[in-house]
């Protein structure tokens, strides 16, 4: 029994091709024998992880939206403190996106393992000149997104500290705004040669034509708690 998850989000769409295991696909299909190792898991958590901040990014940024890096001057804060700063600057935002009638659209990530402790911020497009002042503890540094609309490599760098802490605490400095999408994934049933074939040279779907993302070529492998093959392909709108 095979399924397809579709997963459209900004200007790209994931297609998810794997063998249902579980009394979703209305009855149990008996996998290969696996014992997944805590590193099995590990590994499998962290992927959906990336996927999802993945989506979220993609659905909700696009190009000309804001990549802000906040630092400090000496002397640098601990932990408890550098959270606090980030919340004041968060309301100074929310003040100044309201006066300029613009909706605030952020997610926040803190890193400070092996370095210098900063905060990533992805913001919603603004002028930039009404930020000036806003950051009064060091330098900002401003950039903005591509024009791909495709962020899996800024969804894997926001990961990258996260994962390599380990904390237990880790999801409280990976913060976002309440209005923020969240993708749903439509699932159905497909046959054994539809989960064979290979990537569409174009999609279309619900209206939209999508191409195969270039900066992301498509993956099969075995999935560590399953066994089973999985193929996961990736298109944008070009």
């Amino acid at each position: 029994m095979y399924r397809r998850r579709t997963i459209r989000a900004g200007k790209t769409l994931e297609i998810e091709k794997y063998t249902c295991t579980r009394m979703e696909c209305g009855k149990r299909v008996r996998g290969p024998k696996r014992n997944p190792t805590p590193e099995d898991m590990k590994a499998v958590n962290e992927r959906n992880a990336q996927r999802r901040l993945t989506w979220i990014i993609n659905e909700n940024f696009s190009p000309g939206d804001i990549h802000m890096i906040l630092t400090y001057q000496d002397p640098a804060p601990e932990k408890e403190e550098a959270k606090t700063e980030l919340s004041k600057f968060i309301r100074k935002l929310r003040e100044i996106y309201k006066k300029a009638g613009t909706e605030l659209k952020y997610i926040t990530v803190t890193e400070y393992h092996g370095k210098r402790i900063h905060h990533h911020l992805l913001l919603s497009a603004i002028d930039t000149r009404l930020l000036r002042g806003a950051w009064t503890r060091g330098r900002p540094k401003i950039t903005f997104l591509d024009e791909s609309g495709s962020y899996w490599r800024l969804a894997g760098y926001f990961r990258k500290e996260l994962r390599r802490t380990g904390e237990a605490g880790e999801k409280k400095r990976i913060c976002t705004s309440r209005n923020l999408k969240r993708p749903e994934p439509e699932c159905r049933e497909i046959s054994a040669k539809s989960f064979r074939k290979e990537p569409a040279a174009k999609i279309r779907h619900k209206g939209a034509v999508y191409y195969p993302d270039a900066s992301r070529p498509w993956e099969k492998y075995i999935d560590e708690v399953t066994g089973y093959e999985h193929y996961i392909f990736y298109y944008r709108r070009l």
